[in-house]
């Protein structure tokens, strides 16, 4: 999955497929009217300590996936479907580490079922099931030459997902990955 930020007041993702298809828009939804003026002062990682939504929308505009994120402390991001039912939670601990971003990725019945791990200093990502195998990774400055003919301006970023996964967990990735991604200052 192709990343790229999108120009607007707060963080806006487009994600895109390898072969350069658009898989859909991450975008907030109703933000209240406070946040769009501290928007242009604040720093997009700033704007995340205020409770937003955020929706995954397809290129025709129906919600994927629906972003709830609660919490100061810890960010807890509720993964919705299209019908409004629980996939999975996305629970990371903000103040515990200044360098180095981990979580947990939670199934609908409050299983644990991924483990996050962000490099603060690189970037990097590896979300990895409970048996210690990737399911997503990302390495910062890594983009594939042969993806460069369809994405040619500089700022793309490339996950790889497994292509092993259940749709359900494939869904509680993408929502995890766009989240970090909304997340990460620029």
């Amino acid at each position: 999955m192709v990343i790229k930020r999108d120009l607007a007041f707060l963080p806006q993702l487009l994600l895109f497929h390898k072969d350069g298809r658009l898989v859909g828009t991450v975008r907030a939804i109703k933000p209240p009217l406070y946040i769009l003026p501290l928007s242009v002062l604040l720093k997009d990682s700033l704007i995340f300590l205020f409770p937003l939504n955020y929706e995954i929308q397809s290129p025709d505009g129906r919600t994927l996936l629906t972003l709830r994120r609660r919490g100061l402390k810890q960010s807890v991001v509720t993964i919705l479907d299209t019908d409004g039912k629980t996939l999975g939670k996305y629970v990371q601990e903000d103040f515990k580490s200044l360098i180095n971003v981990s979580g947990m990725l939670y199934g609908p019945r409050e299983d644990r079922i991924l483990s996050v791990k962000v490099k603060g200093l690189s970037g990097d990502l590896v979300i990895s099931g409970e048996d210690g195998i990737p399911l997503a990774r990302f390495a910062n400055g890594f983009f594939p030459h042969d993806n460069t003919e369809l994405f040619r301006d500089f700022d793309n970023d490339i996950v790889h997902l497994s292509e092993d996964l259940a749709e359900d967990r494939k869904k509680l990735l993408i929502g995890t990955v766009s989240y970090l991604f909304l997340e990460r200052s620029k």
